[in-house]
């Protein structure tokens, strides 16, 4: 078998300084704005939102993905441009009638935060950001599409390198910004979405020096296509599942608390969640290489399953261990990150790091049922953690009246 560990091993060291400046672009600003509860709150909701986006797809870049990788050793790249087209602009259609849905909001922001009614002076904060989120989640659906082009062929890290270089002048413009005005938050949100059109325009160069693809057959490509749809049909269906039940599990959270919780208590909520969106957004970097080697040897019985069990036990160590010493000194973490007034988001904090412990099975056993398209068993475990989650808490709610956000964040350990 072809050893693909350069290819891995490049990947893995650009992704990881973007993950690293890129976490940083949106950790920099969390103090700040935690001098100011409302409007740390009033952020954490209107972007909360923009993950509406990460599940437009109806599991049709998925599948995309999954069979265009099939292309990759061929080097049939026309097959792989059509194939993820096809699954991005579908995400595209369903994103402009969110992004639509989102500008409407904007205008009435007091739907998705009533206590902007209490709080009526920072209305035009979220409206602006709401704004900002529609229109750049668009750019960012082509991005992706150019973007799982690199991917599929172990390529990312050309990506990564520009993506790090507009990230560096991100956080400049963080350090040079005025934050003394509570509106500085939303001149450093526009600017950062400014950077990511600037991110766009240099993946169509780099696509047409690596893959000889222009921006003509770039847009061309980008079309649903009948023949492509029946094909990724099938899995589809079984994505569109999973991700809706991914969406009910992971991106509903300051929505609900919104609603049967105040500002304060949601801001509190915002910081123990920055645990699990590091954790996630970290083993989805570790493991997506994986992705599309696994279809690569899926044929390959034997060397599928002895690369399958050399995975869970390398990561192992750095997941699970990881993940404790995390949540040892989560108290620390906390206290030098926003201070001693946030220590209602200790426990929390514990418990949504621990509902990460057995990433290093529960990812590669994922992509596993996915490369062999074993919808059933894909379906099965999709379900059963949003169940088990929102009954959890709408059983809390009804015989108690309210719920706190530590039992909260523990139903969903317990998930």
């Amino acid at each position: 078998m072809k050893s693909y560990n350069a290819d891995i091993l490049k990947n893995y060291l650009f992704s990881f300084l973007n993950l690293l400046l890129r976490i940083s672009l949106n950790l920099l600003a969390i103090p700040f704005l935690s001098n100011t509860p409302e409007i740390l709150a009033i952020y954490a909701v209107c972007i909360s939102l923009g993950l509406f986006f990460q599940y437009t797809d109806f599991g049709f870049i998925a599948s995309g993905r999954k069979y265009a990788s099939e292309y990759v050793i061929s080097r049939e790249y026309n097959q792989q441009l059509s194939l993820l087209g096809n699954s991005f602009s579908f995400s595209f259609l369903i994103s402009l009638m969110i992004s639509l849905s989102l500008i409407i909001i904007s205008f009435y922001p007091k739907i998705v935060i009533p206590d902007l009614e209490l709080n009526h002076q920072y209305s035009y904060i979220a409206s602006i950001l709401l704004i900002t989120l529609s229109l750049s989640s668009l750019i960012q659906i082509f991005s992706n599409y150019v973007v799982s082009l690199f991917e599929i062929n172990l390529k990312k890290y050309y990506c990564d390198i520009v993506s790090i270089s507009t990230a560096l002048v991100s956080l400049l413009i963080f350090f040079i910004i005025d934050k003394t005005n509570q509106d500085w938050i939303l001149k450093y949100y526009v600017s950062i979405k400014l950077l990511d059109l600037t991110y766009l325009i240099c993946l169509i160069f780099l696509t047409k020096k690596n893959f000889k693809i222009n921006l003509n057959e770039l847009v061309v490509n980008f079309r649903l296509n009948k023949k492509l749809i029946k094909k990724n049909l099938k899995l589809s269906l079984t994505a569109i599942i999973i991700s809706i039940s991914g969406f009910i599990f992971y991106e509903l959270d300051n929505l609900f608390l919104a609603q049967t919780t105040d500002l304060i208590s949601i801001s509190f909520y915002s910081i123990a969640a920055l645990g699990p969106f590091v954790l996630k957004t970290f083993f989805g970097l570790l493991f997506s290489p994986f992705n599309s080697i696994f279809n690569y040897i899926k044929n390959k019985k034997l060397i599928y399953k002895d690369y399958f069990n050399k995975i869970v036990i390398f990561f192992f160590p750095i997941t699970f261990v990881g993940i404790l010493t995390v949540t040892l000194f989560s108290e620390e973490i906390i206290y030098s990150y926003v201070g001693s007034n946030y220590s209602n988001s200790i426990w929390p904090f514990i418990y949504l790091c621990l509902a990460w412990s057995f990433s290093f099975i529960i990812h590669p056993t994922g992509i596993y049922l996915f490369s062999m398209e074993f919808n059933k068993r894909l379906i099965l475990c999709g379900l059963i953690s949003p169940i088990v989650f929102w009954t959890l808490n709408f059983y809390y709610l009804q015989v108690h009246g309210n719920i706190s956000i530590d039992i909260f964040c523990l139903n969903k350990m317990y998930s």
